[in-house]
């Protein structure tokens, strides 16, 4: 919704595609793909809405799906930038070990692996790095602070690092 809210605004708008690893607590890997809606403000400030879908495999626990939508302030320095965002998401997660419970016949056996959605509000904060023809590619770091809602009844915290490249595809 943000991202239909940004485009159909007034101003200079650009649209622009990307991806990117993505680390949960830095070291466990992924990868998320994004789509961005930028709307100028002033010569220096912007509006973000930015769509990610992504996904990272934690050893030993869980690998999980998720997609969210962020919607920040981006402030521009020459080629360099700087960025935050609050999001809103759903992540679905799928334990990576066998899991076993006991049947209504008192039996042992293998249950599912594939957990219920949940809940993932994030807060990221980034910096990038624009070159190329008109500064139409940039260069990105954002480390992301997001919450897995319900985890036993409380929000766990997770920490990510996402270090990738956008591509504008209309100015």
């Amino acid at each position: 919704m943000f991202t239909l809210f940004i485009s159909t605004s007034q101003g200079q708008t650009k649209q622009a595609f990307g991806a990117g690893y993505f680390g949960e607590l830095v070291t466990y890997k992924g990868f998320v793909f994004e789509y961005e809606v930028e709307r100028m403000q002033s010569k220096n400030i912007a509006l973000v809405s930015r769509s990610n879908l992504g996904f990272y495999k934690h050893p030993r626990s869980h690998s999980a799906w998720f997609i969210d939508q962020h919607l920040g302030l981006r402030r521009y320095a020459g080629a360099f930038y700087f960025e935050s965002a609050v999001g809103l998401g759903v992540m679905a997660s799928r334990l990576n070990e066998p899991v076993y419970e006991v049947n209504d016949k008192g039996e042992i056996e293998e249950s599912g692996k594939w957990l219920n959605p949940d809940f993932m509000p994030s807060v990221t904060i980034g910096m990038g790095y624009q070159f190329g023809a008109e500064q139409s590619s940039a260069l990105w770091v954002r480390p992301k602070i997001f919450w897995q809602y319900p985890y036993n009844a409380i929000a766990l915290p997770h920490l990510a690092l996402q270090i990738g490249f956008t591509h504008q595809i209309s100015k």
